[in-house]
């Protein structure tokens, strides 16, 4: 599978959905979409907008724990802590170490993608 996916959340969701295809389906839109989210949520911690900032990670933290990509959820988990209590400081931080963990699963994505 993909490293940084756990493929028995996926598994799992194909069974619970009944049809493993979609489960691999969900898993390539998320993987398509994570550029986006992510970049969503660097201009909303760099512009220090709280809601903005709070959407994006809770979004990005629900996918990533329903495809099992749990060092990014652990990482939104952190960030949303960090923008709760308005500590952009460290949510810029943070963010900068999400996105090094992004790039890693989009890299270990590629051959994937190419399926």
């Amino acid at each position: 599978m993909i490293d940084g996916v756990d493929p028995q959340i996926i598994q799992d969701l194909g069974r619970e959905l009944n049809s493993p295809q979609l489960a691999l389906r969900f898993l390539t839109d998320f993987l398509a979409m994570l550029p986006p989210r992510f970049t969503r949520i660097q201009t909303a911690v760099a512009a220090q907008d709280r809601e903005d900032a709070m959407d994006a990670v809770l979004s990005l933290k629900i996918t990533a724990a329903m495809t099992g990509a749990s060092e990014i959820e652990a990482s939104c988990l952190a960030l949303q802590a960090s923008i709760k209590n308005e500590d952009f400081a460290v949510a810029q931080v943070q963010t900068r170490q999400l996105g090094d963990i992004v790039a890693r699963l989009n890299q270990a994505a590629r051959p994937f993608s190419t399926m």
